[in-house]
């Protein structure tokens, strides 16, 4: 999935979820590192991450 590549490419880690905010249309993007836990949302018209 774009979304998971995109948001790997913004901040290392393992992904361990993608699903599509319905309010906002971004994707979230969860990630685990050493045992914390992110989240980036891209922008599912640019890929942009955030």
């Amino acid at each position: 999935m774009e979304a998971a590549k995109a948001a790997a490419g913004a901040r290392p880690g393992t992904v361990t979820s993608v699903s599509l905010d319905d309010d906002t249309r971004a994707w979230e993007v969860e990630l685990t590192e050493n045992g914390a836990e992110h989240e980036v949302r891209v922008d599912p018209a640019t890929g942009d991450t955030a």
